[in-house]
């Protein structure tokens, strides 16, 4: 099989290693406030810390050894579903007490940059249950940035491998070159959500906290808030544009946000997928402040801010609520729900199914009806000024046609538990896309995920994980062929 299994358990012993030494931040704030959260960090903390250490010694000779592509992917999902369940645990064992089926949905929410929380009211957390709910956001932005720009491309899966860097064929041949262009994009990641914490600070005018919680969950692009009505809290129009500058930042490709900061290569804005991506953004603001303005009467600047925030915070897959968007009425509600489908660019923080995916498949699509009304005319699509090959255009293809099956199955089987249709459709599109609120009067902008079943919510932290590590991810090391 070629499996470095004591490879992976020693990588993984760090990881947990680094899970449990976090832990001791929550635990620190609520010691500080005096709050009852503290003692439950701090157990989870030394336990979690000990079994990480104990796992990374013991294979510590097998850690010279190289990563390979399949390590990297079995890393990647064991890690992914490890991580969350280790991180549960506070949730599960602390003064929340909640059900572990829940506190696991939380955590695989949070991790997966969903948002979609089972916690009705979020005034009975404490500052350091906040804390952990937004560092472990924060944590899974930043780790899938990594595993999209180095890992996922070589999956030859779902057209990522439109993305592999210059002179990097292989996750294996590279790991040199891999490791110095992560570290530039945690650098990078580090020093926005820096200036975020600082503009919401003194340009929104939050309290320190607030800004910290609100720039960790939306550079994650991730959309956890402290407070129970989100954003529309504060009601605060420059915190909104300070967020809509954070989520599109962590909307864009790092690896050329790496190049534009570190190499010095301003190719950024001549890029097809950013600049399709802010053309969506553009057009989508356009007709719905439209929308409102003249069909529900609200003022046009406030249209536009309703609009722009509403907007961006769904197609980047954030989740931010600023305003019940629900109550826009059905035409606005129908276009956002397909908005949340569209994600933001590859190799970013961002969730749905990518801008290039779309871009993709039509080119393909346009090259097929000129072949077929052209028929001596030769039509070759193209994707950033090369050639689509057609196991690239393959690919997407069937990333879309496998998501939109995934979408359909999910729904059905959510629909056994006695749910609704719109609420079993748009709870696995929220869930699917990473997006967090759905459609209905459960899982709403202004409802949570508490009501779902714990057989629905085992299912739908599945598809977090499935849409988070872009379904092939998952898939690839489910399939035989991948263990012989």
């Amino acid at each position: 099989m070629n499996i470095n299994f004591r490879l992976i358990l020693s990588l993984l012993g760090y990881l947990f290693t680094t899970i449990g030494v976090l832990m001791t931040l929550p635990a620190l704030i609520d010691f500080y406030m005096d709050a009852d959260g503290s003692k439950t960090f701090f157990m989870f903390s030394l336990i979690i810390t000990f079994f990480g250490l104990l796992l990374a010694f013991s294979n510590k000779q097998e850690q010279k050894k190289p990563l390979s592509t399949k390590d990297g992917l079995i890393l990647t999902v064991v890690a992914w579903v490890s991580i969350v369940g280790l991180s549960a645990l506070p949730l599960k064992f602390g003064y929340l007490q909640l059900s572990y089926t829940d506190a696991y949905f939380e955590m695989m929410s949070a991790f997966s940059t969903t948002g979609a929380t089972t916690i009705p009211n979020l005034d009975v957390l404490s500052y350091g249950f906040h804390f952990w709910r937004a560092l472990m956001q924060w944590i899974g932005g930043l780790g899938i940035i990594v595993a999209a720009v180095v890992l996922m491309p070589s999956l030859q899966g779902g057209g990522m491998q439109l993305f592999k860097m210059e002179s990097f064929e292989t996750f294996d041949n590279a790991i040199d070159k891999a490791k110095k262009i992560a570290y530039g994009m945690v650098i990078i990641y580090i020093c926005i959500t820096i200036i975020i914490i600082f503009a919401l600070l003194y340009l929104g005018n939050l309290s320190f906290f607030d800004s910290l919680i609100h720039s960790l969950t939306s550079v994650s692009t991730a959309g956890f808030s402290n407070k129970n009505s989100s954003v529309a809290y504060f009601n605060n129009p420059t915190m909104e544009v300070i967020l809509i500058f954070a989520m599109i930042s962590g909307s864009l490709p790092y690896i050329l946000l790496y190049n534009l900061f570190f190499l010095r290569k301003s190719s950024i804005f001549k890029d097809q997928q950013v600049m399709g991506f802010f053309k969506i953004i553009i057009l989508v603001i356009m007709i719905l402040s439209v929308w409102l303005y003249f069909n529900n009467g609200i003022h046009y600047l406030t249209s536009l801010r309703y609009a722009s925030f509403t907007v961006v915070s769904l197609i980047t897959g954030t989740g931010f609520v600023s305003y019940n968007y629900s109550l826009f009425g059905n035409f606005p509600v129908m276009l956002l729900f397909i908005a949340m489908f569209i994600g933001g660019c590859a190799g970013s923080t961002a969730c749905g199914i990518k801008i290039y995916r779309f871009q993709v498949a039509y080119a393909l699509g346009v090259a097929h009806l000129d072949k077929l009304f052209l028929r001596k005319h030769v039509s070759v699509p193209f994707y950033n000024g090369n050639p689509i090959h057609a196991d690239m255009g393959m690919g997407v293809l069937v990333y879309l046609f496998i998501f939109f099956i995934i979408l359909g199955i999910g729904s059905v089987l959510l629909s056994t538990l006695d749910l609704d249709f719109i609420t079993a459709l748009s709870a696995v599109a929220a869930c699917l896309t990473n997006v967090g609120p759905g459609l209905g009067k459960i899982i709403g902008p202004v409802g949570t995920f508490n009501e779902i079943p714990d057989l629905g919510k085992w299912l739908l932290s599945i598809i977090m994980l499935l849409g988070r590590l872009e379904i092939f991810g998952v898939l690839i090391i489910l399939s035989r062929k991948f263990w012989l």
